[in-house]
């Protein structure tokens, strides 16, 4: 089953209004006397919890899943000159996720944003060194590059860094997928990862 969540919802739309989200979120969840030890988003939101830990740094824990790095890049790629013209005249136009069959409004606004923002370099430097951050991601990925993690743990002080073999941006395979929940499960609950996944 398809949705089609509002524009102001959407999957690539204001990173910036999605942290702050987060935020209400882990504001809310210590009003109720709980503490939030880790975050983890995955494609766009992983970029969203970065600038999260950049801004806050009150999440001890937090896990990049497939985020892409550069943001300003492969825009027209993904979604066609045809596309992001109509986007320009219209504003926004539907589409569709080919691995999941979501459907999400592809805006002008999300698109300017992306372009504003451009890579997401200053806001790994700006993660505070009590944050841990993992930097996990899919070894043929189609969507967005494993080298966009590469990039992210470079660019983040002590970030670990794991390569999924035989993942692809939804760890659609179940090796993957499993692989995937026995680095991000432990991590965000505080544990050490194996050695080979010493800080990049």
């Amino acid at each position: 089953m398809s949705t089609v969540p509002d524009a102001k919802a959407d999957g690539l739309h204001d990173s910036r209004s999605k942290v702050e989200d987060l935020r209400a979120a882990v504001e809310w969840l210590q009003q109720q006397g709980r503490t939030t030890t880790g975050i983890s988003g995955h494609s766009k939101a992983g970029s969203v919890v970065i600038m999260y830990a950049a801004k806050y740094g009150d999440v001890p824990q937090v896990a990049n899943i497939s985020g892409r790095f550069t943001l300003n890049e492969g825009i027209t790629a993904r979604f066609g000159q045809a596309t992001m013209e109509r986007v320009k005249t219209e504003g926004r136009v539907r589409q569709k996720v080919p691995e999941t069959g979501v459907e999400f409004w592809l805006t002008q606004e999300s698109v300017d944003e992306r372009i504003a923002i451009g890579d997401m370099h200053r806001f790994c430097k700006a993660v505070p060194k009590t944050v841990s951050v993992l930097d996990i991601h899919g070894e043929i990925d189609k969507t967005i590059n494993m080298m966009d993690a590469i990039r992210y743990a470079d660019a983040t002080p002590g970030a670990k860094l794991h390569v999924v073999p035989g993942g692809n941006h939804t760890f659609s395979d179940l090796g993957a997928r499993r692989e995937l929940l026995s680095y991000v499960v432990p991590f965000l609950c505080g544990k050490e990862l194996p050695s080979k996944d010493s800080p990049a």
